[in-house]
């Protein structure tokens, strides 16, 4: 075994992200995934300023600059185009470097990472390795895998679960969740239509107030992409209809004439949080610790939290730390960052509270401030990375 390896289990964001920076740090580290590369799911493309500020560090933000979409503001909006806020990000000036939104494809960023990590010695990639069993114990962790040329074995120091929603790494080491919240279902809708033809100042990430709830609209360099919540009297089948997503983008954007769409897909997500991150040498990253739904950005930028949390305290434990002190900080601060997402999300939930709180936003820059602060997550990136 390698001395102080750590194994990542899954290629998506968080995994490739904590990854990197363990090499950086001097760790080595060995990349699991079922897959045969970086991960190319996801629907997420909003980074945060906070983020923008941790892909700095290793090198990535200017990068996606160059190849991203940058949004200079979070627009509120009522169905069929009147502006109920405009929340301007330059009053995060003195907070951040980055006082905006990078706006870019999680894909993107996955195969950015990958393409990081491939150049670095300390690091070892094993795309087509299946988690299928895990040995987590006083002297390290092994991990069992199958690949196409029959089963192997992964050993390390230390692991990181990072290996999405379904994670079986988190299974393995028997986790399980707090109480979940109600699943809720979500078709989220993609046309390379320029949505700007019909709301000329729509902004890259606008938030649409409709009967209750928000839907998303976000920009990228390839595509508008729009998530719309479902409620319980619209058939799985149906919501995907043209007849019915052609009526709810008509109506969101006070348009009477057919949108073109290149896909919608039916979602379902739940916010449900791990009862640990931590299980002996095994910490949980991203979406194998925490679930939220896919309005308002926030799960995609957690989960890159986490990893460099996660690749912080490890690095520190490889640097003679006391082990229990960094792994168990990790389990504390980060599952409390995750329980107090509630109190962020709820302003992308909640139509008549989220329809208050900008309000008051628009009207009184302290209180912008003090909102973006908490959205964007810069307060909590100061106080649990």
């Amino acid at each position: 075994m390698i001395p102080n390896r750590v194994i990542v289990a899954g290629a998506g964001p968080a995994g490739l992200l904590a990854a990197t920076v363990l090499v950086r740090n001097g760790v080595p580290v060995v990349v699991v995934e079922a897959g045969p590369g970086p991960s190319p799911a996801g629907r997420s493309s909003t980074l945060m300023p906070s983020t923008l500020g941790i892909l700095d560090g290793i090198g990535l933000t200017d990068r996606l600059l160059d190849i991203a979409l940058v949004g200079r503001s979070i627009q509120y909006r009522k169905a069929g185009g009147a502006v109920i806020a405009d929340l301007d990000l330059d009053v995060l000036t003195h907070d951040t470097r980055f006082p905006y939104l990078v706006q870019c494809e999680q894909a993107t960023v996955c195969a950015l990472l990958w393409e990081k990590l491939e150049s670095e010695e300390l690091a070892e990639l094993l795309p087509g390795h299946r988690v299928v069993g895990v040995t987590n114990d006083a002297y390290g962790v092994v991990v069992n895998v199958e690949t196409a040329d029959g089963p192997a074995e992964v050993a390390g120091t230390y692991a990181i679960a990072a290996d999405g929603t379904d994670s079986v790494v988190r299974g393995l080491v028997e986790i399980g969740f707090d109480d979940p919240g109600e699943e809720g279902r979500f078709v989220i809708v993609s046309t390379t239509f320029d949505l700007r033809e019909v709301v000329p100042d729509l902004a890259y990430v606008t938030y649409v107030a409709d009967r209750g709830s928000w839907v998303a609209v976000e920009r990228t360099a390839e595509r508008w992409r729009v998530t719309i919540p479902l409620s319980a009297e619209v058939p799985d089948d149906e919501a995907t209809s043209d007849a019915y997503v052609g009526a709810a983008l008509a109506a969101l954007f006070g348009h009477d004439q057919p949108i073109p769409v290149d896909e919608a897909l039916l979602f379902r997500a739940q916010h449900r949080i791990a009862s640990t991150f931590r299980r002996g040498r095994v910490l949980l990253a991203g979406n194998a610790a925490h679930e939220t739904g896919p309005i308002g950005a926030l799960g995609l930028n957690l989960g890159l939290h986490d990893a460099v949390s996660a690749a912080r305290r490890l690095s520190a434990v490889v640097q003679w730390w006391d082990e229990d002190e960094e792994l168990d900080w990790y389990e504390r601060y980060r599952k409390k960052v995750a329980e107090e997402l509630t109190e962020v999300a709820w302003l992308h939930t909640d139509e008549a509270a989220g329809t208050a709180a900008v309000q008051t936003a628009a009207a009184d820059s302290d209180a912008a401030h003090d909102l973006l602060m908490r959205t964007t997550m810069l307060d909590s990136a100061r106080t649990s990375l």
